[in-house]
């Protein structure tokens, strides 16, 4: 997640529930990742970074290099008892979808800038993938603490397993800045942004093309 148009922007899609049927519990939260692309144009590093900034994809009104958004969906079942209520066959399933950029077949590139893109290309690769590695963490943390749960009603199951969510999600948005904030001198210091940076025009120095969207949002109670 950089800052305002690059590197690493994730959005969260709307938690929606449903019964699940009684089966064993998942081990990890259930993720599938889809990959989409835009074409980047360019004979220099110049030209290839405009087309990236021209192209690439937009998070909360910045442009950035690259982008990743996530659908979640939670399935469980509410479960009463004589002790009180809890929260059967809990699971997050996750979908992301990476957009990336690549480059335009046949272009007349040096070996040279070839390589500065690759280079470049394999960064926003492993920066995106670090997000995800972030968010499955985060959703392992949740299905953890809801599965836990138990509580006198059902009601109080849901407004727990609520609390748990909106607070994983917080500390999981902490987590995701302080990976940006780490990622963004090794940015800076990729061969073909400070080939990029070099031309006249310069952009931010202070790694502000990159910054990650969040937007959480708690759907519909869990099935009874």
């Amino acid at each position: 997640m950089f800052s305002r148009s690059t590197v690493g922007a994730l959005v969260v899609g709307v938690l929606s529930c449903m019964v699940m049927p009684t089966t064993p519990v998942m081990a990890r939260p259930f993720a599938v990742t889809h990959y989409e692309y835009y074409s980047v144009s360019g004979i220099s590093a110049a030209s290839l970074h405009q087309s990236l900034v021209v192209h690439g994809p937009q998070v909360n009104g910045y442009k950035a290099y690259a982008a990743t958004s996530m659908d979640t969906h939670q399935n469980g079942a509410l479960v009463q008892g004589p002790d009180g209520c809890a929260i059967r066959n809990y699971q997050l399933k996750l979908t992301f979808t990476m957009r990336l950029p690549r480059l335009k077949s046949g272009l007349p590139m040096s070996p040279d800038l070839r390589s500065r893109w690759a280079s470049f290309d394999r960064f926003v690769r492993a920066h995106e993938a670090g997000h995800r590695s972030i968010w499955m963490s985060c959703a392992s943390g949740v299905e953890a603490k809801v599965r836990a749960i138990r509580a006198r009603s059902c009601d109080a199951a849901q407004t727990m397993a609520a609390g748990i969510i909106d607070a994983m999600w917080a500390q999981c948005a902490q987590r995701h800045d302080a990976y940006d904030a780490a990622q963004r001198n090794p940015l800076m210091r990729q061969p073909f942004i400070i080939a990029a940076n070099a031309t006249p025009h310069k952009f931010a120095s202070d790694g502000s093309h990159v910054r990650a969207a969040r937007a959480v949002h708690v759907g519909s109670r869990l099935g009874m």
